[in-house]
């Protein structure tokens, strides 16, 4: 194809002037050894036009610095609470000059190295439930509270969001009568005054699945699924808790609603941290509080305790984190460190723990959605597990069974619904009446395995590795991270489901599975603890992988369409 030659103006007549002003012409050889003389400029007053223009274009230059120096302080991406909280908050404490808060976090100024040392808190801005516990109030009004359904005693976190609760409202007291005096008003007290303001309030929590009603949580993760679970979970905690202060003391709820406890709960939820076991037993050096903590106080502090720490609970999660925390006992200090190198404008990140995405959810009301967090699957679709493992709920003991009585009856009601589906048999099994009454002995049977194995966390829920595991975190955490979920690769993932499997089997034996010898081998192992339900012939093994792939994959029980078998 030809090329279009592009027209080109003719070559203009180079002059000695063009020469002085480029020197791409050769001097004369009469020039050479004599200094140039500069040429003559000759000015021309500016026209009326002109002046105009340059004064336009002075006063849009400064239009435009006001208005991006406006733009800047009214810029919706950073949070102005935060701003004067990290201004108050650096009076105090030796801030590094690296890091800048964007919005609701941390992010670095500059380039930051691996090792570098990003902030230290010390002990004088931090809130312990140590604190909390041996304030007068709570000890006087709050030490008695017990849940009312189990008659345990609280966690240290319920009291230490009694405590913060209470004291942003004298807070908010003193705000509305300025009654604080500017002699009082030290450099502490403006930061503490200033962590107060910067802690998300009720408009800002509502996302949280504390707030949420429980249509909203069924219609978001189903009526039986594990996610609902462990949210309803952590809802039946907050209330029975704010029930126990409530009834304790009507002081406090006089003066503390139930909304505003959950809002001071969800800050030691989601915000509190752990300085370890020894940091906790060192803060309680005292044996008479040793007695009385242990006397009023349901957590174990030999394992740790609650801390609120300002600047560290900035921080967003991530199961790969690019900054570390940790506390040090000789400066009494949280010290945050990089843990590898931050480019310039790029968000902190820590750890908060090793949780599932379901628990993740439930206690801090988010999900990374990167695939990089471990996800759960259940088969206890008619029954809710008790306890969960987690020390938080405290109003669950499954050490005292006499005070579970009404919480294990409606569990047992649950368990009864496995029992109606008689896959495997002709007919249903109607009562102790049947044609066959080895088969409704076998009911019973399994029904006292199930409510062996009913909290048995391993028995019901599988855990998914992460799809993702070497996922990052991103720059900001405003960015979308997918723009989707990633879908699981089942050429690498390996999952040990032969614990389900095995509860499975449990559901769908009949009283001839095992060559008939399904009724003496329950009968002589219902004290076994951890007894295996091996495998057995194809007709069984059909039947429990049917129950575990139907329930696991759709959520919903066996019905007549699939199997043809009859529900009771």
């Amino acid at each position: 194809m030809p090329v279009k030659k592009r027209s080109t103006p003719a070559q203009r007549k180079r002059t000695r002037a063009d020469a002085d002003e480029g020197g791409n012409v050769a001097n004369s050889s009469k020039m050479e050894g004599k200094p140039k003389r500069p040429n003559k400029v000759h000015h021309k007053p500016a026209s009326p036009n002109a002046r105009k223009q340059l004064i336009y274009g002075a006063a849009v230059l400064v239009v435009a610095i006001v208005a991006g120096f406006l733009m800047n302080r009214l810029d919706k991406s950073s949070d102005p609470r935060i701003v004067q909280f990290w201004s108050h908050t650096c009076r105090v404490v030796q801030c590094a000059r690296f890091v800048t808060p964007i919005r609701r976090t941390l992010q670095g100024a500059r380039p930051i190295r691996t090792g570098e040392i990003v902030a230290e808190i010390p002990r004088s801005l931090q809130i312990w439930d140590i604190d909390a516990l041996r304030d007068d109030f709570v000890q006087t009004h709050l030490f008695a509270a017990r849940h009312s359904r189990t008659a345990n005693r609280l966690s240290s976190g319920a009291f230490l969001a009694a405590y913060l609760a209470l004291q942003y409202h004298q807070l908010q007291v003193e705000e509305m009568g300025n009654t604080t005096t500017a002699s009082k008003d030290t450099g502490m007290d403006r930061a503490r005054r200033a962590y107060f303001q910067a802690l998300p309030k009720l408009d800002e929590l509502v996302d949280h699945p504390l707030f949420w009603k429980q249509d909203e949580l069924i219609e978001s993760f189903g009526s039986h699924s594990h996610n609902l679970a462990v949210a309803s979970t952590y809802q039946g905690m907050v209330q029975s808790e704010y029930q126990a202060f409530q009834e304790t003391s009507p002081a406090f709820a006089t003066v503390i609603s139930q909304v505003a406890y959950t809002v001071a709960r969800t800050w030691v939820l989601t915000r509190s941290f752990s300085p370890g076991p020894v940091a906790s037993q060192q803060e309680l050096s005292d044996d008479d509080e040793r007695v009385l903590f242990a006397a009023n106080v349901a957590t174990n502090f030999s394992k740790g305790c609650h801390a609120m720490v300002p600047i560290l609970d900035l921080l967003n999660h991530h199961p790969t984190p690019n900054v570390a925390y940790s506390y040090n006992m000789d400066k009494r200090a949280f010290v945050i460190t990089s843990q590898r190198a931050i480019p310039a404008s790029f968000e902190f990140y820590d750890s908060y723990g090793k949780f599932t995405d379901a628990h993740l959810f439930a206690k801090f009301g988010f999900n990374n959605g990167d695939g990089s967090g471990h996800t759960e699957a259940s088969i206890a679709l008619f029954h809710r597990m008790l306890g969960y493992k987690l020390g938080e709920f405290s109003h669950f003991s499954d050490t005292k069974p006499e005070t579970l009585r009404s919480i294990q009856a409606a569990q047992r009601k649950g368990l009864l619904r496995y029992l109606q589906y008689d896959d495997g048999y002709q007919e249903c099994i109607p009562g102790p009446d049947a044609a066959d009454p080895e088969a409704w002995e076998l009911k019973e049977l399994k029904f006292r395995f199930l409510t062996r194995i009913a909290n048995d966390a391993s028995r019901w829920v599988i855990s998914v590795p992460p799809r993702r595991p070497k996922s990052l975190p991103v720059e900001s955490s405003q960015e979308s991270i997918l723009d989707g979920p990633p879908e699981i690769d089942v050429r690498t993932t390996r999952l040990n489901v032969m614990p389900l499997i095995e509860t499975c089997r449990l559901l769908s034996l009949i009283h001839t599975d095992y060559d008939g010898q399904v009724l003496s081998m329950l009968r002589e192992n219902l004290e076994t603890p951890d007894f295996v339900f091996e495998r057995g012939s194809d007709a069984l093994e059909y039947r429990a992988f049917m129950w575990y792939v139907t329930i696991l994959s759709s959520g919903c029980p066996l019905n007549d369409r699939i199997h043809g078998n009859c529900k009771c």
